[in-house]
């Protein structure tokens, strides 16, 4: 089941929100009702994936336990890692093995590598999987670092990783950011912020419908492998790409933060307009906020941090934004993008105070944007070859003017951007806005859910 769906929006919610505020008051009846409504939610999608979602709670669940009894603190260290290494399993197999199994395949005779090839290409990606692991690391390892309390419920523990709010793409919450919430679950009386939360639903859905939906509806084509692209269509393209990506992620973000507050539940912001940034550090400020959060403390601060030199900050800068990467996808472009951004974060450390501060700001944000735009063309691209294929087109060797892009994105990347600005404005210095907004948002609102029922799923539920 997807927000940007009927069955959610006009059924499922509703009907869980009323339950939720009217039927549901005591906190284990509301464990209980979140609980069966995630599953059904996650189950909308496929159903046979609910055992791989109870694997994940029942490794962390155990493995927390466990580290909780011990006292000493080798053997803690020794389940911490298995229970890691268990929890990335089924993300190795489901959603590394195809790729990794592809280079095999040419081992073989004709005959098992047609058999060896459908096998792999059988295998599904489950939803939300890379985002439900890592939420449910972060109470094993934040146990193991007495940075979070114990969970002794089984339930109230397999709420917080099935969430349906955030179950699919994020935010990825710490334990020890929704222990409390959960724990007082019953008492929400001055919490739940009905309109508050329904506003920033109805914004994360026209971010997506009618911003998203709509940008990539025009440069789909453009970024099909082979096509003849002038540099002037190439750069729309990815700029475009980079408005959609955006207005697509934390459109989800939005309305997983808006169900939440619906519900009295408090998750983090995930975006605070990244594309406003001046420097790589202040991008990763911004951009995925709860994944870059996670790479660092998780990450880079383990492997060392910035506290040993720069040749260590270097390699531990490089090592995390691989692996960002890696996370993201089996492909090597994701891993191109992760590398590329570990070099954007090198230089950007590298470069003398004196230099930094001579640089006027809207120069900063330019020269930023355009390093970004260059990652964003590896993420997008089917391949290291298309990437290159469309680097060239973007530097004018490739002139011609083949692949013609749809006039309308010409007003659209604008006001993508205008649009971006004004989200950066109204986090630094909130406004209160009037009636003109309000009509604003109901008209854009009832057209976003005209433009429901196409196929448009989010696009980082492929990650």
């Amino acid at each position: 089941m997807f927000f940007n769906s009927y069955v959610f929006i006009f059924f499922f919610f509703p009907v869980f929100l009323l339950s939720w505020i009217a039927l549901f008051r005591t906190r284990n009846s509301r464990w209980t009702l979140l609980l069966l409504s995630s599953c059904l939610f996650y189950a909308w999608w496929d159903f046979r994936f609910l055992a791989l979602l109870a694997y994940i709670i029942v490794i962390n669940f155990t493995a927390g336990n466990y580290i909780y009894g011990l006292e000493n603190q080798k053997t803690k260290k020794q389940v911490l890692i298995i229970s890691i290494i268990l929890s990335l399993l089924p993300l190795v197999v489901f959603k590394y093995l195809p790729w990794l199994g592809g280079y095999a395949s040419v081992l073989l005779e004709s005959e098992s590598r047609v058999a060896y090839d459908s096998l792999l290409s059988s295998i599904i990606l489950p939803l939300g999987i890379s985002f439900f692991t890592f939420q449910a690391l972060t109470y094993t390892i934040g146990l193991y670092n007495n940075k979070c309390s114990h969970c002794a419920s089984i339930v109230k523990f397999s709420v917080y990783v099935s969430m349906f709010p955030q179950l699919m793409s994020g935010p990825i919450v710490r334990y020890q950011d929704l222990d409390d919430q959960l724990e007082n679950i019953g008492d929400l009386r001055n919490k739940i912020d009905l309109k508050g939360g329904v506003e920033l639903f109805f914004i994360g859905l026209i971010k997506k419908i009618i911003i998203a939906d709509r940008i990539g509806m025009y440069i789909n084509p453009i970024f099909q492998p082979g096509a003849d692209l002038s540099a002037t269509v190439a750069w729309l393209a990815v700029m475009g790409y980079s408005l959609q990506l955006y207005f697509d992620f934390s459109g989800y973000s939005d309305m997983a933060i808006g169900i939440g507050r619906c519900m009295g539940i408090k998750l983090p912001d995930n975006f605070r307009a990244p594309y406003t940034a001046s420097n790589p550090s202040d991008f990763w400020r911004r951009w995925h906020i709860s994944l870059s959060t996670w790479l660092r403390d998780y990450l880079f601060i383990p492997l060392g941090g910035s506290w040993k030199g720069n040749v260590i900050t270097y390699r531990n800068l490089i090592i995390t934004m691989f692996l960002a990467g890696v996370w993201h996808g089996a492909n090597w472009t994701f891993i191109c993008w992760g590398i590329w951004h570990g070099l954007m974060l090198c230089v950007y450390r590298a470069t003398p105070a004196h230099i930094k501060k001579r640089m006027p700001v809207w120069f900063s944000v330019l020269l930023l944007n355009i390093a970004v735009l260059i990652g964003w063309t590896f993420f997008r691209t089917t391949s290291v070859e298309h990437a290159f294929e469309f680097f060239n087109a973007m530097l004018g060797f490739r002139y011609s003017a083949g692949a013609a892009i749809a006039w309308p994105i010409y007003f659209m990347i604008p006001l993508g951007y205008m649009i971006h600005y004004f989200e950066r404005r109204i986090s630094d210095k909130p406004v209160k806005l009037g009636w003109s907004y309000a009509v604003l948002l109901a008209g854009a609102s009832a057209w976003a859910i005209l433009e429901l029922g196409k196929d448009a799923p989010f696009i980082y539920f492929q990650f």
